[in-house]
C-alpha cells in the first residue's frame, strides 16, 4: 500500500503538517470525515509505514541499525546522544530533544519582525 500525499495536496485548501498524519490547521470532525484529506489521514494511521516509522524512532541497540544507538560495543563509536524533532511552521519553528524516549527539552523560535521570509 503506497503512502502518498499528492492526491491530498492537490485537492485540499489546507496544508499537511510536518508529522505524518498531522493536519497543520484544525478543521471540523465532519469535514475530516468527508474530505479526501481526512480519509488519507485515517489511512496513514493504519498504514504499515507509520507503524514501522514509529518503531524505528523508538528503536534501541543492538538489533539492526536503530536511530538511537547506545550500545557500548557500537563498532563505529558514534552512539547517538539524543534525537531532535523539528516542526517548521509559517510563524515559528518548534523543536524538541528526546533521550531514551523521554522529551528533555522543547523550544520555539519565532522570527523577529525584521527578518526576511525564506523562499
Amino acid at each position: 500500500m503506497p503512502l502518498s500525499l499528492s492526491p491530498v495536496i492537490a485537492r485540499t485548501p489546507f496544508d499537511i503538517g510536518v508529522r505524518v498524519g498531522e493536519l497543520a490547521r484544525p478543521v471540523s470532525d465532519t469535514y475530516m470525515q468527508q474530505s479526501s484529506a481526512g480519509q488519507a489521514v485515517h489511512r496513514w494511521h493504519a498504514h504499515p509505514f507509520v507503524a514501522a516509522l514509529l518503531r524505528v524512532l523508538g528503536d534501541r541497540a543492538p538489533e539492526g541499525l536503530p536511530i538511537y544507538r547506545d550500545d557500548p560495543a557500537d563498532p563505529d563509536d558514534e552512539n547517538t546522544l539524543a534525537t531532535a524533532v523539528f516542526a517548521i511552521r509559517d510563524a515559528a519553528i518548534d523543536f524538541t530533544i528526546h533521550q531514551h524516549g523521554t522529551q528533555r527539552f522543547a523550544t520555539r523560535i519565532v522570527p523577529s519582525a525584521h527578518a526576511r521570509s525564506a523562499s
